[in-house]
């Protein structure tokens, strides 16, 4: 009996194996156990079915497209959270939450018409999304479409299933993921496609991250928390990572927290574009929409509800504006409580603002921090916009934005604009290169705003606009009505090739050294060699050169000193060329395994390593070791005392061999 006992209590006392299950759309059923490819199920309907325990898996095959909506049924643990992933070759599987149409019926006038029961945001004819027009008469080109009363109307000349044969999708489902009231969920490199409402839904859930996956067609957003439902809801520790996310109807990634708890929110490293071509206005519909959007109405009486937001090393671009006001920005951040960072960023090419942050918490300990990001060829560029207190906007660059580089404006005589800190920023070659208006210039409503050690451009007519109406065309003017010193920049930044988006400085860039030290939370900042979204390369303002770079981009090695004078003329040889070239060897090598960099430039006295994990060398010829797998860019900076060359390579770090002993 005691042995009985034990061996019962030693049942008890082990911990539930994690275990895996196989999902493929090509199994014949889903009457297999599931814990095999051999005996995969055949649906997702199969898996939001089942309970899993918390370190288990549910794998998707590549190659797989499933008509369905995955909605997450159970909750992980700390630690052990339920995953959702991959297996497999070829394309990543797919969730598409729409449905084919088919049995079209001419309906005369070059319109057919096909039964769809549910009312559909878009309509996707062959992969491109269609044209909704308010009548049938309206259908009078090539993927425009109507429905009403539960019957879809599409334009065509033919047949639809002729010009279109299986290609004509209407979403069935709100969603393609839903995750709601679930805790420790993980979904990782699932493509999702063609949702009525969101592509991916996070709802009172906690501790979720959403990693990898294209995720496009939309009616409402790409990926959404979701807490408005019912007061008292909560989510925390939300990561979005490494997605591309296009063309929703409003905004791409977007955290609302209106009506509940939301907050350590990281966005990171994603591809956010051609989000914004809807005005709808359907129920869960915001129609202010930005490639990325966090808001949580810290100022509309829910105060600590938004908290501890970072986004980073995202590239977001082509927003477009179907509303007006604000509509079509890049990153936006609304009603913020504590704590929100917006830093190494690319934003280009937006309808409206580059990057926006307004109305946030007046109260809050850590106010908004915006630092370390480009931003060009928007409408607007950097924006700290009504209502905001102490705002710190260090180190960006900002240029050829329509209306204006770097903006401090209020909105009307009543709103408050104080403390906020402008400074190390370059902002040149937009149409105004400082806006501080409505409270922004320190009057009416706002106060103790400082503007300093930033590099303006060279002066030009209305260069500075000051006050409504107020332009300044020299510093000299704006400093007297500022009422002290800038220690502005004033000259061109000597940017690389600006029209080619490259922004890092020249080695004769007047912006190198020339910033303030603004404190070592702010003090990384980005590196030459940088590309976004997967390789954003950062470098310490401290341990380079004299002082602190304007701008976002570090120069590796400060200013250049200038040569020692000759006494007497005296022959010297050919200057020899300054170019940076480098090998390293093995050229496949392994984690773990030393890699030997060998340099091999010309004219160089001084070197500057960066591995590109994270660590750097001033040796000519270092031995680096990579700890982890993965492909990473190794950067060669070169000098000889007057120029700099740059050299890159990509190393990728493969899976240690085992060496097996021979046997005795």
């Amino acid at each position: 009996m005691k042995r009985l006992l034990a061996l019962a209590a030693l049942i008890f006392a082990t911990p539930a194996l994690s275990a895996t299950y196989y999902v493929d759309c090509a199994a014949s059923n889903d009457k297999g156990a599931g814990t095999s490819p051999e005996t995969a199920w055949q649906t997702i309907d199969r898996v939001n079915r089942s309970s899993f325990k918390p370190g288990d898996s549910i794998l998707f095959k590549r190659g797989c497209t499933w008509r369905e909506q995955l909605t997450v049924s159970s909750s992980g643990t700390s630690g052990k959270p339920i995953t959702f992933a991959v297996y497999g070759s070829g394309a990543a599987p797919i969730i598409n939450a729409a449905d084919l149409v088919s049995s079209w019926t001419d309906n005369g006038g070059n319109t057919w018409r096909a039964t769809v029961t549910i009312e559909p945001t878009l309509v996707v004819f062959n992969g491109t999304r269609g044209t909704r027009v308010a009548s049938v008469e309206a259908c009078n080109g090539d993927k425009k479409w109507y429905w009403a009363l539960k019957t879809l109307y599409a334009y065509g000349t033919e047949g639809l299933e002729v010009a279109y044969p299986d290609q004509i999708e209407a979403p069935a489902r709100d969603c393609a993921i839903k995750i709601q009231n679930q805790d420790y969920v993980t979904v990782q490199d699932i493509d999702t496609r063609n949702a009525n409402r969101f592509l991916v839904l996070v709802q009172n859930s906690n501790y979720v991250t959403i990693n990898g996956g294209l995720h496009t067609q939309a009616g409402y957003a790409g990926a959404q928390i979701n807490n408005w439902v019912a007061g008292g809801e909560s989510s925390r520790h939300i990561t979005f990572r490494n997605m591309e996310v296009s063309r929703a109807g409003g905004n791409g990634i977007t955290v609302p927290g209106d009506a509940g708890t939301v907050g350590y929110v990281t966005i990171q490293n994603n591809k956010v574009h051609d989000n914004g071509w809807d005005s709808g206005t359907g129920a869960g519909y915001n129609p202010w929409n930005a490639g990325i959007k966090i808001w949580g109405g810290a100022n509309l009486g829910f105060p600590g509800e938004s908290d501890n937001a970072l986004i980073e090393g995202n590239v977001v671009y082509n927003q477009a504006d179907n509303h007006g006001d604000y509509s079509g920005t890049g990153i936006w951040v609304d009603q913020w409580g504590e704590n929100a960072v917006v830093r190494y960023n690319y934003v280009h090419d937006n309808a409206a603002y580059g990057i926006l942050v307004e109305n946030c918490l007046a109260t809050a300990a850590v106010p908004p921090q915006v630092y370390y990001n480009i931003v060009h060829s928007n409408n607007k560029g950097i924006s700290i916009n009504r209502d905001v207190t102490g705002a710190l906007v260090y180190n960006n660059t900002v240029y050829a934005n329509t209306r204006g580089g770097l903006i401090c404006e209020g909105v009307g005589i009543q709103t408050t604009m104080v403390k906020n800190i402008f400074k190390n920023n370059i902002s040149t070659g937009n149409g105004t290169n400082l806006v501080a208006i409505l409270g922004g210039e320190n009057a009416g409503g706002g106060s103790g705003n400082i503007y300093e050690y930033n590099c303006l451009g060279t002066e030009a007519a209305g260069f500075v606009l000051w006050g409504n109406g107020e332009y300044k065309s020299t510093c000299e003017a704006w400093e007297t009505a500022y009422g002290g010193l800038t220690h502005s920049v004033e000259s061109d930044p000597d940017f690389t090739d600006a029209s080619r988006g490259d922004f890092t400085l020249l080695a004769t860039s007047p912006c190198i050294d020339a910033g303030a030290d603004v404190g070592p939370s702010s003090s990384i900042a980005l590196m030459p060699g940088s590309s976004w979204p997967n390789n954003v390369l950062t470098g310490d303002q401290r341990k380079t050169g004299l002082w602190w770079e304007i701008g976002a981009y570090l120069f590796p090695e400060g200013r250049p000193p200038a040569p020692p004078p000759t006494p007497t003329p005296t022959p010297t040889p050919p200057p020899v060329g300054l170019a940076a070239s480098f090998t390293f060897s093995p050229e496949a090598p392994a984690q773990g395994e030393q890699v030997q960099f060998t340099d091999a430039s010309t004219g160089a006295s001084t070197w500057d390593w960066n591995f590109g994990d994270g660590t750097r060398s001033l040796g000519r010829n270092p031995v680096h070791t990579y700890a982890e797998r993965g492909t990473y860019t190794a950067v060669l900076w070169v000098g000889n005392g007057v120029n700099y060359s740059q050299a890159v390579k990509t190393v990728t770090i493969g899976t240690p061999v085992r060496k097996h002993l021979p046997k005795r």
